[in-house]
């Protein structure tokens, strides 16, 4: 039915079927991306620093971002230069530290009550390869090291893993 006032013509008010479609599409879509993106899911760790431990790579701390695949380990450094892989079911000892390092004696004595002390946390990963074994340092922002063990856990508890229990160690105090 179109209505007509003076010389303009009106179209009929379209059926709740008609302005359904796009939003159908459109959730169809999205539900098709959320099940593409979690076969394929990583969990991603930014602000990750490695501390050592890689054979060739030395003792020098590199930032990164570290990945946490299905199947494996991947630190990448944030220049995509150098990138370490660790297979998953190769770990053999996994844990987390938490160190506190109190404020030096200068800032106490130049911010008194207002020096702080810092928190630093690292994850220690020993894996095996086929003619050796190797134990890689990696420290994280604050409160995300309890996280990424977590989540490497659950990766390998889908993989069929036991995984390695972790000790329990009480924060340490570092002096500078």
């Amino acid at each position: 039915m179109t209505a007509t006032i003076g010389s303009l013509h009106t179209n009929p008010i379209p059926t709740t079927s008609v302005l359904m479609r796009p939003t159908r599409q459109f959730i169809l879509a999205l539900a098709l991306g959320l099940v593409a993106s979690s076969l394929s899911a990583q969990d991603k760790i930014p602000k990750v620093r490695y501390e050592g431990g890689h054979e060739g790579w030395g003792e020098q701390e590199i930032r990164g971002t570290l990945l946490i695949g299905d199947s494996s380990l991947v630190f990448q450094d944030d220049d995509k230069k150098q990138s370490l892989e660790i297979p998953i079911l190769k770990i053999t000892e996994i844990g987390n530290q938490t160190q506190r390092k109190e404020a030096s004696v200068g800032s106490k004595l130049l911010f008194g009550s207002l020096a702080r002390s810092r928190q630093e946390e690292f994850l220690a990963i020993s894996y095996d390869l086929p003619d050796n074994a190797e134990a890689v340092i990696f420290r994280f922002e604050k409160n995300t090291s309890a996280a990424a063990l977590a989540k490497i856990k659950f990766r390998m508890k889908k993989l069929g893993m036991t995984p390695p229990s972790t000790p329990t160690s009480s924060p340490t105090t570092q002096n500078p």
